[in-house]
């Protein structure tokens, strides 16, 4: 049994899982990269409308994968096809060799072959997102981490602080996640009295729907931040399920 998934761009393959039974070498490391332009192509063709190829005459494969087969002395193999939203994205695969009885592939068995084939592929389609989704965040992160702006994310019914960037961590070092935004980076116990958070909830999250982001200016005390002239944009934005606020500070020069 094999897993072959498509490269992002759906040019090539390459086989990321391999289950060898005894006796049987494995040769994982040698099936990568493979093209669907050069190796086999249009290869997804082979597959039927219940996303199965079962295949029992190797001369119907290009010859390149026909040659494959043959070194691995293959008389016939099943495969399924991985679907992610309608698009091919590879296949998992069950060979029969030479000494094999073909029919072991019987209509019953290829329908439980099938069917386990389809809910392995629904699993790796639903890995591989989560960790896409993982990378991206990763990447975004690295993004946000090294920009110079102040960019801070804080609940918008506690004043807690969901996310910050370096660049607040550098001027706030004892911020931590849970702060309360107007402690941890302004240096006071209450909310601020010019916060648009507190005394405008309704009108930012109206502003922000229609323009992008809220914007205001605050002078920052001269004991917390060297005497800081900040131009403070402010967005709502759904964060972990629920509504926050992302605050990107940008410092002006003072008057």
């Amino acid at each position: 049994m094999y897993i072959f998934e498509n490269s992002c761009d759906n040019t090539f393959c390459s086989n990321t899982f391999e289950w060898c039974n005894i006796g049987i070498k494995p040769i994982k490391n040698y099936l990568q990269n493979i093209s669907y332009i050069t190796d086999a192509p249009n290869y997804s063709a082979h597959f039927d409308e219940n996303n199965i190829f079962f295949c029992t005459n190797l001369h119907e494969l290009s010859p390149n994968i026909e040659k494959l087969t043959a070194s691995q002395k293959i008389s016939s193999f099943l495969q399924c096809a991985i679907k992610d939203r309608g698009e091919f994205r590879g296949f998992v695969g069950f060979d029969i060799c030479e000494n094999a009885d073909i029919n072991l592939f019987t209509k019953e068995k290829i329908d439980i072959v099938s069917t386990f084939a389809k809910i392995l592929a629904v699993f790796l389609v639903q890995e591989r997102f989560k960790k896409q989704s993982r990378n991206n965040f990763e990447n975004l992160s690295l993004l946000i981490n090294n920009q110079d702006s102040w960019i801070y994310i804080i609940n918008k019914e506690t004043f807690e602080i969901e996310f910050f960037n370096n660049s607040v961590k550098q001027s706030c070092p004892d911020i931590a996640l849970g702060d309360k935004c107007y402690k941890a980076i302004v240096g006071i116990s209450s909310p601020c009295p010019d916060c648009p958070l507190k005394n405008s909830s309704n009108q930012l999250s109206e502003q922000s729907s229609q323009s992008g982001s809220f914007k205001i200016t605050k002078r920052f005390p001269k004991e917390n931040h060297g005497n800081r002239l900040m131009e403070i944009s402010i967005k709502e934005i759904n964060w972990n399920s629920h509504k926050s606020y992302m605050a990107v500070c940008e410092e002006k020069p003072l008057a």
